[in-house]
Parts: C-alpha cells; sequence; structure tokens
C-alpha cells in the first residue's frame, strides 16, 4: 500500500559525496557472481569512428543469445520486460522496466569514446544500438555487443540535413529517423538495411524519437513540420498520416497497446486508435507542450511536459478529459503507481493518480537526466557527472558513483546532437554522456 506521508526531505550536498555517506547506513545486496574485469579491455572491431578502445570489459554479464530474426512479426505483443526499445526505454516512455536483474553496487564495464554526441541506448539481445551525431559528425547508427562493449556493426552513415538522428526497436529490427524524414528498417543481427522510406512534411525537419510497437512505427514531425506517420515495420510503407491544423514542434509520440498519442507546441494533443487511425479525442490547448519535452502514457493517463500556465497537464488516455497538472519544469518516470518527478535539484516520489507526495530527495546536485526505474531503484545522473540509485520505496540513497568523464553537454540535444537518456536492460545500466557511452552492472 502506497503510503500518503511525507518523508523529511533528505540530503543538502552533492550526489557524490553525500550519497556514498547515506551508502555507509543502507544495507545494499552485493554481486556474487565469479564475473573478473579485464584490466586492459577489449577493441572493438569493426567500428571505423569508435575514438578509443573498451576499457574495463567484463568476461562475464548480462546479455543473451544473437538475434536471429529478420522481419518483424506484427504480432502486437509488448516489449520484452528487459528490454529498452526507444527513448526512455518504453514505447509509453515511462522511464521504467517491469523485470531485470540489475542491482547496485554497480562496476564500470566499459566505455566508449564515439567522437559524437551519443542519443539513448536501445538494449535487446544482447546488443546495444545507439545513434550518434555532432556538428562537424555526420549522423550514425551503431551495434555493440552489451556483455564486452565490442563492435557487432557499424558505424552506418544515416545522411541527412543535419545530425540529429533517432532510433526504435521492435521484433528483431531496427528502425532510424533522420532530420530529413527518411526512416530505415535495418536487421538488428547484422545491420542489413531492409527497405527505406522518405516521410513528407512541411518543413522536412524531424527531431523526435520515433515508436515501433505491435508492427508499425509512429513518428512525428519536427519544428515547422505538420504530419504525423504510421509506417509498416515489415516493409516501410507509409499506412497513413494525419495532417494537424497547428503545425509547429512536435513531441515523439507516446504508444500503447490501448492508443497512440500526439502533441505539439501550440494546443493540439491526439489520442488515436492504432489499428485505424481514427481519433479517439483532439484535446485544444492554448499550449501544450514546449519542444525537448515528451508526452508518457501510464495507467490510462497521458502527461504532457508544459501547460496553457503554470503547470503541465494530465489527460484521461480514453477519452481526452484534463484530469490533472503537476510541474512542468519536471521530467518524470512511472512505476507500480508512483511517478518519480525530477526538478532541479530535488526527486520527489508521488501517489498516481492522486499526486499525492509519498517521499522527497534533495540532492545537492542539479539532475542533469530524466530518471529512470529498474528492480526498486530509480537512476538519475547530475550535471557533475555522478550516478545514484535511490530506493524506489523509501527514497534512500543507495548507491553513487563518479562517471569521471566531466560535467554534463547536456540531454536533450538540438537539430546536430541527438537527444540522450539513461537506459537498462538484460541487467546492465547503459548511459550516454556528450560523446561517451558507459555500460555497468
Amino acid at each position: 500500500m502506497i503510503r500518503n506521508t511525507s518523508i523529511d526531505t533528505l540530503l543538502v550536498g552533492g550526489l557524490a559525496g553525500i550519497l556514498s555517506a547515506a551508502c555507509s547506513s543502507v544495507v545494499v545486496r552485493e554481486d556474487n557472481s565469479s564475473d573478473s574485469v579485464s584490466a586492459t579491455g577489449s577493441t572493438g572491431s569493426g567500428g571505423a569512428g569508435v575514438g578509443s578502445t573498451v576499457v574495463a570489459a567484463s568476461t562475464a554479464g548480462p546479455g543473451g543469445s544473437p538475434d536471429t530474426s529478420t522481419a518483424s512479426t506484427g504480432t502486437g505483443e509488448p516489449p520484452a520486460p528487459d528490454e529498452a526499445v526507444t527513448y526512455q526505454i518504453t514505447p509509453g516512455h515511462t522511464g521504467a522496466l517491469e523485470t531485470d536483474t540489475l542491482l547496485p553496487p554497480l562496476t564500470t564495464r566499459w566505455t566508449l569514446d564515439l567522437g559524437a554526441h551519443v542519443s539513448y541506448p536501445l538494449i535487446a539481445s544482447g546488443r546495444v544500438f545507439v545513434t550518434v551525431g555532432s556538428p562537424k559528425v555526420s549522423a550514425k547508427l551503431y551495434a555493440f555487443d552489451l556483455k564486452t562493449g565490442a563492435t557487432d556493426w557499424g558505424p552506418i552513415e544515416l545522411d541527412g540535413k543535419h545530425a540529429a538522428s533517432y532510433a526504435a526497436y521492435e521484433n528483431g529490427r531496427v528502425f532510424t529517423i533522420n532530420f530529413n524524414g527518411e526512416l530505415r528498417g535495418y536487421k538488428a543481427s547484422t545491420g542489413e538495411m531492409l527497405w527505406s522510406t522518405v516521410l513528407k512534411s512541411n518543413m522536412g525537419a524531424f527531431t523526435s524519437a520515433p515508436v515501433a510497437l505491435g508492427g508499425a512505427v509512429f513518428i512525428t514531425g519536427g519544428p515547422g513540420a505538420d504530419a504525423m506517420f504510421t509506417v509498416s515495420e515489415a516493409d516501410g510503407a507509409l499506412v497513413r498520416t494525419y495532417v494537424a491544423p497547428t503545425p509547429d514542434a512536435w513531441n515523439p509520440p507516446a504508444v500503447s497497446s490501448k492508443g497512440a498519442y500526439f502533441a505539439c507546441s501550440y494546443g493540439y494533443v491526439r489520442g488515436e486508435d492504432t489499428t485505424n487511425g481514427s481519433p479517439f479525442w483532439i484535446a485544444d490547448q492554448s499550449y501544450v507542450s514546449v519542444d525537448g519535452n515528451n508526452g508518457i502514457v501510464f495507467d490510462d493517463r497521458l502527461y504532457i511536459n508544459e501547460g496553457p500556465a503554470s503547470d503541465a497537464l494530465v489527460f484521461d488516455a480514453m477519452t481526452g478529459e484534463t484530469v490533472g497538472t503537476f510541474d512542468k519544469d519536471a521530467t518524470v518516470a512511472f512505476h507500480a503507481g508512483r511517478g518519480f518527478f525530477a526538478s532541479g535539484s530535488t526527486l520527489e516520489a508521488r501517489s498516481i493518480p492522486s499526486m499525492t507526495s509519498i517521499w522527497k530527495l534533495a540532492t545537492g546536485d542539479t539532475i542533469a537526466t530524466t530518471p529512470i526505474v529498474v528492480n526498486g531503484r530509480v537512476y538519475l545522473a547530475g550535471t557533475s557527472g555522478t550516478l545514484a540509485a535511490i530506493d524506489e520505496q523509501s527514497g534512500t540513497p543507495v548507491w553513487s558513483q563518479d562517471l569521471n568523464l566531466g560535467p554534463s553537454v547536456g540531454f536533450l540535444g538540438d537539430n546536430d546532437s541527438p537527444r540522450s537518456a539513461l537506459a537498462a536492460g538484460g541487467g546492465a545500466l547503459v548511459v550516454p554522456w556528450g560523446n561517451h557511452l558507459v555500460a555497468l552492472w
């Protein structure tokens, strides 16, 4: 049962020092596996453009058998409970894994310098997939072995006028969208391109993460664009498109088994049936979202960052009725009847849907990432470069580690730098940090 009382605000110093002190009085389960760690690491093969060798690669760890699937089944089944398949892990962007073995204390297993800003990772079938790009480095797609950091395949040039590019995964395929609206399907096991489709919109600017679910890819145009697209995973055929009456900056679509949800900056929010595109509802608000934020669908409610005044909006996902508000500046993850709201240097757990505060934690360091929730722990990183894990139930810090990669260089991205976020899956936490990609377990 969720407690409706608030635990006193904890901690006043930085994440690194304070969480270390807090951990001394907290019981944490130790990893008693016999995994060994290479002192020299291993070098990723076939990865032209990888700026450094793999550091501290473990000889054992998470992962799975190679993915041999060659096509999307279109079954509509949800992703595996320990896969990260799009921005904020799930098609609904909840930022939570239902089942995974990850448990702190964690150890850095490998680190890669990819020479350009790294996107949010996808984690599936024992691989990590990322897109990279910077003002002087074109958009590329990589696949790495989750256990060792070795390059499975790539880099693959994704082209586009600007270097921002994004990816999603389902049923053995990786789907990428570049700035110009070219959507591609790749075989996840080999990197073989299976099809390419160019989506047409007003300005041709695509800067939102795609979502793949149930045999379809859902994608919105970016700033100045004017359409929502649904594309077949099997062959890239355009299933349908919808032109909104108020074109502007679009959020990544949020998709569940019950519907797909789209929102743009100036007044348009739409919930639709994923099978035929017919709208459940359309909400007309004076201002519902800003570029760089996203919609989240959780327990039949749609959460949209930013609102018409000082608050962000919560909609009933099936009717479109406005049923609540929350801090427009907060980034959020949801799990097991709770929302974890990060704003400034504060992480707060609230009961959902009542929004009653359960606990509040002052970290002492500005939170750089949207939180994620894995195996009873909330993970986040501060701008100083320190990762931390917080107990989901009590708000007690249980682990922290300095990445030793310097301060944050930003996670929202722009036309030439893809959006980043933490991800977890296969028993690992994978962290993009500027040009670096780090795996821990």
